[in-house]
């Protein structure tokens, strides 16, 4: 987090196999919320990044106040504008940033060797809690157990329950989608994403946030962001 002034500024990490409509849907939930969010795409080929500049050379993306950058460097002065920063690091992870971002989420994989790949740009610290996320959920016994055994992670660094993902050829279409055209309603995304994800999301997101306390505050923020209105 960072404070100046009485402003508080959001740190949120997400790490693991590369799912660029994540991100994109959590900037999307802090946008309904009323929040200034900025993406930070740090990932190897910036392809979110990529799909909202849709190509085009620049510096800074937009999708209505939701901005997105691409391997920007840390700067207290220049993030502290927004409130809440998203970074989106992918498979290789800046571990300072994980360790100072108020909400760390792992990208959990259906692939073992991929889960061996994440596992080594682990962040193990007290302090640090993730939430995992499994994505493509498939039938079998690929258990929660067993992801975290890959990810050599204990109980106690991640939060009580994981959050899945059911493999879904919606899903799999938008995040095709918003690669190439550079936006996406969440209307058309699984139940899953838009509920297991985005609803699970602005839950973690607003507590201790005076604003949401108020349910009918909430579910109108919740009603905006999954049917897609962005301002």
């Amino acid at each position: 987090m960072i404070e100046h002034n009485g402003h508080m500024t959001n740190i949120i990490s997400v790490q693991g196999v590369e799912r660029p409509d994540i991100p994109y849907y959590m900037a999307r939930c802090i946008n309904a919320m009323g929040r200034l969010a900025l993406v930070l795409d740090n990932t190897r080929g910036n392809a979110l990044f990529n799909a909202i500049s849709q190509g085009t050379d620049t510096e800074l993306a937009e999708a209505g106040n939701i901005e997105f950058r691409h391997n920007k460097a840390w700067s207290k002065e220049y993030f502290m504008q927004y409130d809440c920063i998203i970074i989106y690091h992918g498979m290789t992870p800046d571990r300072k940033l994980v360790a100072m971002s108020d909400f760390r989420f792992i990208l959990a994989s259906q692939d073992p060797s991929a889960n061996v790949a994440i596992k080594d740009n682990i962040l193990h610290n007290e302090n640090v809690i993730y939430q995992l996320v499994i994505c493509d959920k498939v039938g079998g016994k690929t258990t929660e157990d067993v992801i975290l055994r890959e990810l050599g992670l204990s109980n106690e660094e991640v939060t009580e329950e994981a959050w899945e993902l059911a493999y879904s050829e919606e899903d799999y279409a938008c995040m095709i989608n918003l690669l190439r055209n550079g936006h996406q309603s969440p209307r058309r995304a699984s139940s899953d994403m838009r509920n297991t994800l985005m609803v699970n999301f602005m839950k973690a997101y607003a507590q201790g946030d005076e604003e949401f306390e108020d349910k009918k505050v909430f579910n109108r923020a919740v009603r905006k962001a999954v049917k897609g209105v962005i301002r």
